[in-house]
Parts: C-alpha cells; structure tokens; sequence
C-alpha cells in the first residue's frame, strides 16, 4: 500500500514542481512577451502621437498658409480689381472729355461756318461798296465833265446871245 500512496504522490509532487517550473517559466515567457508587446505598443503609440502631432502641426502650417496665400489673393484681387475700375474710370473720363471735346468742336464748326457766312456778307458788301465807290467816283467825273461841258455850252450861248444882240437883226423881232 505504501507503494500506491507514495509513487503517486511522488509523481504529484514531480508533476507539481514540473507544472511550477512550466509555469514559472511561462509566465515569466508572457510577461516578457507581454513587455515586448507593451513596449511595442508604447513605441508605436509614441511614434503615432509624434506622427499625429506632426500631421496637425502640418495642417495648422498649411492652414496658416492657405490663410495668407487667401489674403494675398484677396489682396490681389482687390488691387485688380481697383485697377480695373481706376481704368474705367480713366476710360469714362476720357469719353467724356471726347464728348466734350466733340461737342466743343461742333459748336466751333458752327461758330466757325456763322463767321465765314458773316465774312462772306461783309465781303460781298465790301465789294458793293467797292463798286458803289468806283461808280460814284466814275459819277463824279463824268459830273465834272457835264459840267465843264455845261459850262462851256453856257459860255457859247452867252457868246452867242451877245453877238446875237450886237449882231443886226435879220427877221424883225415879233
């Protein structure tokens, strides 16, 4: 009896160290596999938190820059258009000046045609004076003449009337 109550109990006893041993070993196998997996995962998170750290200082950088790039722009486009609108008001400005210069330029035509239709009048009343003139000048000579004409006529017959009243009479007066 004594060899079924200690053989077993002996291979109990073995077993229980070998189980002890085993386990020991395994869990030491664990915890070290469990350290190398908690380390890893450390290391991994770590490198994530770098990794999302660096991926939102990126995105805080090119939103930053796609902030300045949109005030640039902005800026741009604003200049542009007060540029564009800087034209077109010098280029309203210039028709107007156009139109202004046109009309202008109308008006003087006009005054222009008016002055050469009053210069023509006086022209045309020079020139009647002109011939006026030279009519009453060729008038006057001829004047002149009919009166030296005139008076030598007169002459004649007063010569005429006195050797008629010194002359003898032929036909008896009436």
């Amino acid at each position: 009896m004594k060899i079924y109550f200690f053989v077993p109990l002996c291979a109990l006893a073995a077993f229980t160290g070998y189980e002890w041993r085993a386990s020991t070993e395994f869990r030491r196998e664990a915890a070290a596999r469990q350290a190398t997996l908690d380390a890893a995962l450390a290391a991994r998170l770590k490198s994530e938190h770098t990794a999302q750290e660096q991926a939102l200082a990126a995105a805080l950088a090119e939103q930053e820059k796609l902030k300045l790039d949109r005030a640039a722009k902005t800026a741009r486009d604003r200049a542009a258009q007060e540029a564009r609108q800087a034209t077109l008001d010098a280029l309203a400005a210039t028709r107007q000046r156009s139109a202004d210069h046109a009309r202008q330029l109308d008006r003087l035509q006009q005054d222009l045609a008016a002055e050469k239709k009053s210069l023509a009048e006086l022209e045309s009343a020079k020139t009647a004076a002109l011939s006026e003139q030279t009519f009453l000048r060729d008038l006057a000579v001829q004047a002149d003449a009919n009166l030296r004409s005139l008076n030598a006529l007169l002459e004649k017959i007063a010569a005429a009337e006195s050797a008629r009243a010194t002359a003898p009479s032929r036909v008896p007066p009436p």
